[in-house]
C-alpha cells in the first residue's frame, strides 16, 4: 500500500468517527432538552367523525361479490388512526373543514359523487377543487389496502418466478382474475 492511499484510509476513518461521536452525544441527551414536534402543533382528534368517515369510505369503497366493504374491514378505525397519527394540522384542519360541509344521512352518497366528478374533472378550475377530498380519497385507499385482512385475504400475492421481461403481453382478464381487481 503506498503512503498516499494510508493517509486516505486514515483521514476517512478520523471523520467518521468525529462524525459517529456527535451523532452519539446527541442521542444521549436528557429527554428535557429533546422537542417534540407534536407539543409544538395542534392536532385534530378524529374519534369523533368515524361512523361519518366509515360512511364515505363505504360508499368509494363499496362491497362487491369478491370484495369486503369499507365498512367490512373496519377500514374506519384504521382510517382515524391514520388522520390523527400521520398527517400535520393543517392537513387535518383542512380535511375537518371538508367534512364539516358534508352531511351524514341519505344525501351523502350524492355529496360524494359530486366531489368526486368536481376532484378529477379537468374543466373545473384548481381554485375550485375540493382539495380536502383528493386528502381523505388517498387516506381511505391506503387505509383499506393496508388493512390486515385486504391485504391476506382479498388480494393474492403471485410470486413470479424467472427474469422480469417488460414486453411480455399481460392478458387483462387474467390479471384481474389473479390480482383481485376489476369487476
Amino acid at each position: 500500500m503506498d503512503r498516499r492511499k494510508s493517509l486516505q484510509y486514515i483521514s476517512t476513518l478520523m471523520g467518521a468517527s468525529f462524525i459517529s461521536a456527535e451523532l452519539f452525544i446527541t442521542g444521549c441527551k436528557p429527554a428535557a432538552e429533546k422537542t417534540d414536534v407534536s407539543d409544538t402543533t395542534e392536532n385534530i382528534n378524529f374519534s369523533s367523525e368515524l361512523a361519518l368517515l366509515s360512511s364515505i369510505g363505504e360508499i368509494i369503497l363499496p362491497a362487491s361479490g369478491k370484495h369486503p366493504g369499507f365498512k367490512a374491514v373496519n377500514g374506519g378505525e384504521m382510517l382515524v388512526t391514520l388522520l390523527n397519527d400521520c398527517y400535520t394540522s393543517e392537513q387535518q384542519q383542512m380535511i375537518q373543514k371538508g367534512l364539516k360541509g358534508l352531511s351524514d344521512g341519505e344525501g351523502l352518497a350524492g355529496e360524494i359523487a359530486k366531489l368526486d366528478a368536481a376532484y378529477f374533472d379537468a374543466t373545473t378550475p384548481a381554485d375550485q377543487k375540493p382539495v380536502f377530498y383528493g386528502a381523505l380519497k388517498e387516506a381511505i385507499l391506503l387505509s383499506y389496502f393496508t388493512n390486515e385482512k385486504v391485504m391476506t385475504e382479498v388480494l393474492s400475492y403471485v410470486k413470479v418466478p424467472g427474469k422480469h421481461d417488460g414486453s411480455m403481453k399481460v392478458d387483462p382478464e387474467a390479471y384481474t382474475t389473479v390480482y383481485g381487481f376489476g369487476a
